[in-house]
């Protein structure tokens, strides 16, 4: 079934006919022609200046802006039946000369150019002619698609083109599986959008087989992520524990250390008064020197307990940052890939359109067309038709609508 390009009908009618010379107003820009009969060397093309002033060397400077041609030419007229020109014979002698009215002529040679822009194959003014139509304007630009790139795409094979779609349409699909992956990693507890498959140029079969691929992906990945977790989670668990029996136990050391000092304050004022030997001091400056020692040792030990804890903290931070850095440089990239996919599909379905292959869930396209005007007092602009005759200065905005498969909500994010 061969695609239709509708031209969409505007909804308030601005249908003009041909606009007639007389009617005419010139603007800056149009270019016209002045002729004198009998005198052909001071035929002249002027362009309307931009002041809207025409500029004719032997008479000067004469308004033109708005004139329609018949005025125009009446005072052109004018002003050269006003002027006498000498000029010299072969001989040598000078010979004046008037100039007729019915012999001077004014006739419009260039129009101002129309304006085509949006989408069409050759956005850009084009030369104007009489009684153009939008039609022919944007043909005139290219022709919309697939008008257009009936004259852009090299000949292809349509069987080809076919497959070139179906594959586009299933690196597409996976891009967006990928994005659900890990989308969901990320946390964003979402179900894969459905509406993409309901026009699937390939079997539901091939279709679960890419989900349940990214399915087991995220479940081994997820598991190795939540196991790397758990160890630094009991490691750090374990630190909090023995940093709770070292602290009790640093507790006790201290309460021992004091009790060894005390002792040997009284054993040495014992050994003062000569109640005890020297050996009993001894044991006792001993037994300070051991408690003292365990206390310092369970001291370090608590603090590389309290080190280690926080290193364990540490990597679990870092775990749980590069697993998410990673995973957004993933979604950015699947992303990107996946807006490549899209614009290959889209190129694909309009290569399909060109061969007169349709495709499932599809339509014709829509071609409409915004037309702006200068008008005498101010500008204006509607929706134009097919045939709506343009003048000089008009400008065109072609759009296309309904040239795009229908590739579901999670297609267009």
């Amino acid at each position: 079934m061969k695609r239709v390009v509708i031209l969409v009908l505007a909804l308030s009618v601005h249908f003009f006919t041909p606009l007639r010379a007389d009617e005419y107003r010139l603007q800056p820009g149009d270019v016209v022609e002045i002729g004198i009969a009998n005198y052909a060397e001071l035929k002249q093309r002027l362009p309307i200046q931009m002041d809207g002033s025409l500029s004719l060397p032997l008479v000067g400077t004469l308004p033109a802006q708005g004139l329609t041609l018949t005025e125009l030419r009446l005072s052109v007229q004018g002003a050269f039946e006003a002027r006498v020109w000498r000029v010299r014979l072969p001989d040598g002698r000078e010979e004046t000369r008037f100039f007729e009215r019915d012999g001077i002529s004014v006739s419009i040679v260039e129009y101002r150019p129309v304006f085509v822009a949006g989408d069409v194959g050759k956005p850009g003014e084009i030369v104007y002619r009489p009684s153009m139509t939008v039609r022919q304007a944007i043909a005139s630009a290219g022709g919309a698609p697939g008008q257009a790139m009936r004259g852009l795409l090299a000949p292809f094979d349509p069987a080809n083109a076919k497959n070139e779609y179906i594959n586009a349409w299933i690196n597409m699909f996976a891009g967006l599986t990928q994005i659900w992956r890990i989308e969901n990693e990320l946390g964003q507890e979402r179900e894969l959008d459905q509406t993409v498959l309901a026009n699937a140029p390939v079997s539901q079969s091939v279709l679960n087989q890419m989900v349940e691929t990214e399915t087991q992906l995220r479940e081994r990945r997820s598991g190795e992520y939540a196991a790397q977790r758990s160890f630094y989670e009991r490691a750090v668990e374990q630190a909090n524990t023995q940093v709770n029996v070292l602290t009790e136990q640093q507790k006790k050391e201290d309460e021992g250390m004091q009790e060894d000092i005390a002792d040997f304050q009284r054993v040495n004022d014992l050994y003062g008064k000569g109640s005890l030997t020297s050996q009993r001091v001894t044991d006792a400056r001993r037994n300070v020197l051991l408690s003292s020692t365990r206390k310092l040792q369970t001291e370090a030990q608590l603090l590389d307990t309290i080190r280690k804890r926080g290193e364990y903290q540490r990597e679990l931070e870092r775990l749980d940052h590069a697993r998410r850095s990673e995973l957004l440089k993933d979604l950015k990239d699947a992303q990107l890939k996946l807006a490549g996919d899209k614009a290959r599909l889209e190129g694909a379905q309009e290569k399909l359109a060109i061969s007169g292959m349709r495709l499932p869930g599809s339509s014709g396209l829509i071609v409409k067309v915004m037309l702006h005007r200068q008008g005498p007092e101010k500008a204006e602009s509607f929706e134009a038709q097919a045939e709506t005759v343009l003048v000089p200065g008009d400008a065109l905005d072609v759009t296309v609508q309904g040239s795009r498969y229908e590739l579901g909500a999670a297609a267009q994010r």
